[in-house]
């Protein structure tokens, strides 16, 4: 029996969701984030509603376990949004989970008006640049130093037009979404980058 993915969008009153998924995150893939576990485990109630203040965050869930977490960022009266903190779960990487993260948050922010989805990934973490190209997004060449580690990130870029065809929100683990990346598909374009500055925190995860 197929197992079923959903993706549902946190609200603050959904804190403690987040921050379990988050905390597994970072415990599961540690050398993936600029962030720890012994720093945002120590986060109070009030620290973790504040990182929903101008983000949405999504997760992916099989039979009500968190398998996946992203967020775009980005300020309301602006059509460019970040996308961060995206994580799967070992155990469902290589099965279309980033694909429908990524999707979805494309099709709620393009639903509001965005027009760019930004993002910087880690340059060492060469799996991670093999599934964003493999989705459609563009490297550039344009590249920061993050001081306090020691490493540097990329900067990729997917421009959305109207999305057409979208597939549905839920979707079935173990079943290829689609063969096409997303820059291919009708209403998507790949430009060149410019504006938002960020950091995005990925992993292998297509």
């Amino acid at each position: 029996m197929e197992s079923r993915l959903d993706l549902h969008m946190l609200t603050p009153a959904d804190w403690r969701v987040l921050r379990a998924a988050r905390l597994l995150a970072l415990l599961s893939s540690p050398h993936a984030f600029t962030s720890t576990y012994a720093r945002e485990a120590e986060w109070s109630e009030p620290e973790w509603r504040r990182l929903f203040d101008c983000a949405t965050w999504i997760v992916a869930r099989e039979t009500q376990k968190v398998v996946g977490l992203a967020r775009s960022v980005g300020k309301p009266e602006h059509a460019t949004r970040h996308v961060e903190s995206i994580w799967v779960a070992p155990t469902h990487r290589r099965r279309g989970v980033l694909r429908a993260l990524l999707q979805d948050l494309a099709e709620m922010e393009r639903g509001i008006g965005v027009t760019d989805l930004l993002l910087w990934v880690l340059e060492d973490n060469y799996a991670a640049q093999r599934a964003y190209e493999a989705l459609g997004f563009e490297p550039t060449g344009e590249r920061q130093p993050l001081a306090d580690f020691g490493r540097y990130e990329r900067r990729l870029r997917l421009v959305l037009g109207r999305l057409q065809d979208s597939e549905p929100t839920a979707r079935c683990l173990g079943v290829d979404l689609s063969s096409t990346k997303l820059g291919e598909r009708p209403g998507f374009q790949l430009q060149e980058i410019h504006g938002l500055a960020g950091v995005a925190h990925i992993i292998d995860a297509v």
